[in-house]
């Protein structure tokens, strides 16, 4: 017979198949061939909970969780067969080999191995997405995504002339729990580049439109592999005001429609949004901070126009933002910021 130790290091050594095929020899040695076979299921159960587990626990943390059938499969052979085996002793029978116990945990190994790499190949395939051609670009889609949702970001997307150009392009369509993500392949420098994440992110609120009935929509940047760098949730992207006559409010990373509202009629009331005159105006958060971003052709370095913006703060501020800081930022026509002036310097 095969000693609770015998049978805990073959569980070690080859899992805990090789622990089951051990206990049920011990159990074939006594007569009772229905329980060698309920050993084994359990050890081929136990097994496969292992598998399961390794797809969904963190691999520093699969170490510890292997041990933990060496020391189940040892107790279960000490309360089972640990009396059997005393008296077994005792009558001076012949302990199992180790050697034997060596070979059943290696060719347990291998079977196991088998199974795990089956298992991962057809986990591989059940979850590889699936693959559409829109003109220069693939669109990937995967479980919980429609080929029709797949082709009506395709169809969105070539609407675009970026998209159009002859470079190819990839974007992959999927769901993060219940939400419906798109994620775009792109060059590394984009990462690092609000102003390119943006241009990203403003086809969310259209794509949505289009492809998911206006449902809640984030934009990933990918890499090369597609493994998301940036993650661009849906209540942060930009959106915009068109109050007429080329009079446009943008309001992006956190900032509410509310106030972007609040913003417009401020600021049309302080004369800024002048009939004839196209203005533009984007609200956004920076960390803790408001900020409203006035767009301007040139001049940037006028003391006048550095004072006159900074007099809008505190009715900003009063008005709009209930009190809290506002900081006023001077951009020119292509969106990059030229001035920044802070709260704390404001006109009083």
């Amino acid at each position: 017979m095969y000693s609770a130790g015998q049978i805990a290091a073959a569980t070690f050594l080859g899992g805990p198949v090789a622990g089951g095929w051990l206990l049920a020899l011990n159990y074939k040695r006594q007569g009772e061939p229905a329980r060698g076979r309920a050993a084994i299921a359990l050890g081929v159960v136990a097994m496969a909970g292992l598998i399961a587990a390794a797809f969904v626990v963190p691999d520093r943390a699969m170490s510890s969780l292997g041990l933990i059938p060496v020391a189940v499969m040892y107790w279960i052979a000490k309360a089972l067969q640990g009396a059997t085996y005393q008296r077994h002793l005792a009558r001076l029978g012949q302990i199992g080999s180790n050697w034997r116990v060596a070979g059943i945990a290696l060719a347990s190994l291998a079977l196991c191995g088998g199974t795990i790499v089956g298992a991962v190949l057809g986990y591989a395939y059940w979850n590889a997405p699936a693959e559409l051609v829109v003109g220069n670009g693939n669109v990937l889609y995967t479980a919980g995504v429609t080929t029709a949702e797949a082709q009506a970001v395709g169809a969105t997307l070539l609407e675009l002339e970026r998209f159009r150009s002859g470079n190819t392009w990839t974007v992959e369509v999927a769901r993060d729990d219940d939400r419906h993500v798109i994620a775009f392949v792109v060059k590394d420098f984009v990462f690092g580049d609000a102003q390119a994440q943006q241009g990203f992110h403003e086809l969310a609120d259209e794509l949505s439109h289009r492809a998911f009935g206006d449902a809640p929509l984030d934009i990933w940047l990918a890499d090369a592999s597609l493994e998301p760098r940036v993650k661009l949730a849906w209540e942060a992207r930009p959106r915009r005001l068109e109050l007429g006559d080329g009079h446009v409010v943008g309001f992006q990373q956190g900032a509410t429609e509310a106030e972007a509202r609040g913003v417009a009629n401020l600021l049309e009331q302080r004369g800024y949004f002048a009939a004839g005159a196209p203005a533009t105006v984007v609200v956004s958060r920076q960390g803790p901070r408001h900020v409203v971003a006035l767009f301007f052709g040139d001049g940037f370095d006028s003391a006048e126009l550095a004072a006159a913006c900074r007099s809008y703060a505190d009715a900003l501020s009063t008005g709009v933002f209930g009190g809290q800081p506002v900081d006023i930022w001077i951009d020119d026509r292509d969106g990059v910021t030229q001035v920044k002036l802070d709260w704390e310097t404001r006109s009083r």
